[in-house]
């Protein structure tokens, strides 16, 4: 059969079929729009949920960090506190007293040792005024606030030191009256001291020993060298004839003697000058001195010494010109003749001894070398001890008391200088001390240096 062709669609059917296929692309696009609308919602849920999830490990780790800091603040707190016990224990156990104070002098903090000297509580200390229960002593002198040792740290910064030698004497409110020694050690902010920590002991014991030390000098002074001048004299009149002839035998014996005397009244002098320089009832008056003038005095009264053994005795003028020093003559001499003289003693026939001066400046080093029989290396710690000689010394000359250095070393101690040398057994020794230009001050009480 033949096929016909289709009819053309009317109007109303192109119409109907037109909204059929928009209405088929709107129910698509709505479809599309809800699917996409869907997935941005599981989207928007998903990254709520990775920012909700990243959120809650932020807390986690907050929470871990915050509990990691507290546990640190826990540990922290309890290493200060058994600091703080620690160290409460440490100023408790202290053998001195201590006591920390404001710039108004109120006591912050005292041991039971503080407290004890200063009869106090310690639990009351907190608060009270150290100038209300103290008062401060200089010897018989009462110092007044502005002259106290705290004063001066407070209003300097510095540091300050009191010894035995200075005769300081605290007073409490019941009149009990002691010597101490003390540090005064001011804490600074912005260079400004706001508090200071005092320690201080008492030296009532070691005030005693000085006084006794006073009283063995002067015993010893009379009832020692003053049998032995009378032996000598005795033994000078022997020598001279005055009560009769002696045998050659007779003289050597009283010249032995005279002699061992002699070496016992200087031995006596040495310990006796010891004695007042360590106890500090040394007397000292100062004058001007030319150094180089004073030593050069020195190497001439030594020179018949050196002259017998052959020596050659020099002194190196100083390149620069040293200012006259205030000094105490006699210690300065003692101090002077036993090192020129032991560099004598103790260098070999036709041997050198040198003299020289170095300035810096503060203070003039002399230096007074020589090569003679040097000091063994195992025994240059114990050169300046006491009754100390060493061992080539004592073969090279079997008279010496051991007291020379000991003694040159606390005298220039005294004048704050420095004694030291530099030596190698069998080549020669250098000793040096220095003189600071400031001097040493003028102490009236006590007696000079026994010559």
């Amino acid at each position: 059969m033949k096929e016909h062709p289709s009819a053309p669609l009317s109007a109303a059917q192109r119409e109907i079929e037109r909204v059929k296929i928009v209405y088929e692309e709107d129910a698509m696009a709505r479809r599309v729009r809800a699917q996409a609308e869907e997935r941005l919602h599981e989207k928007r849920i998903e990254d709520q949920s990775l920012r909700l999830k990243s959120k809650m490990e932020e807390l986690r780790d907050g929470e871990i960090a915050t509990l990691n800091i507290l546990e640190d603040t826990r540990e922290l707190e309890l290493t200060l506190e058994s600091e703080r016990d620690r160290l409460s224990h440490i100023i408790a156990s202290m053998n001195e007293g201590l006591v920390f104070i404001d710039n108004a002098y109120r006591i912050i903090l005292a041991n039971p040792v503080a407290a004890n000297m200063l009869e106090i509580a310690v639990e009351k200390a907190p608060g009270i005024n150290l100038i209300d229960i103290t008062t401060l002593w200089k010897g018989n002198k009462k110092l007044s606030t502005e002259e106290r040792f705290s004063t001066k740290a407070l209003t300097t910064g510095k540091p300050v030191f009191a010894s035995l030698a200075d005769d300081i004497f605290i007073e409490t409110q019941s009149g009990r009256k002691f010597p101490v020694a003390f540090m005064i050690s001011p804490l600074t902010e912005k260079n400004d001291a706001t508090e200071a920590v005092i320690v201080f002991r008492d030296i009532t014991e070691e005030k005693n020993l000085a006084e006794a030390q006073k009283s063995f000098a002067s015993v010893a002074s009379h009832q020692l060298r003053t049998p032995l001048t009378a032996v000598q004299w005795n033994l000078e009149l022997l020598m001279g004839k005055e009560v009769g002839t002696l045998t050659d035998k007779q003289k050597q014996f009283a010249l032995d003697a005279y002699e061992g005397a002699e070496k016992l009244v200087e031995t006596i002098n040495l310990l006796l000058s010891l004695t007042r320089v360590e106890s500090g009832f040394v007397q000292i008056d100062p004058s001007p001195i030319a150094i180089p003038d004073f030593m050069r005095a020195i190497a001439d009264e030594l020179a018949p010494l050196a002259a017998q053994k052959e020596l050659t005795l020099t002194m190196r003028e100083p390149q620069d010109p040293i200012p006259h020093i205030m000094l105490d003559a006699p210690m300065l001499r003692e101090v002077a003749v036993n090192i020129l003289s032991n560099a004598i003693r103790y260098s070999n026939p036709g041997g050198a001894v040198e003299v020289a001066f170095e300035t810096s400046d503060s203070a003039v080093t002399i230096s007074v070398k020589d090569n003679g029989i040097g000091i063994p290396a195992a025994q240059h710690s114990r050169i300046f001890e006491k009754f100390f000689r060493a061992d080539n010394a004592i073969r090279k000359t079997a008279d010496g008391t051991g007291l020379g250095l000991n003694l040159a070393k606390a005298l220039v101690t005294l004048w704050h200088g420095t004694l030291w040398f530099a030596s190698e057994e069998g080549k020669g020794t250098t000793f040096y001390f220095t003189i600071p230009y400031e001097g040493i001050k003028e102490k009236r009480e006590g007696k000079s240096l026994v010559m």
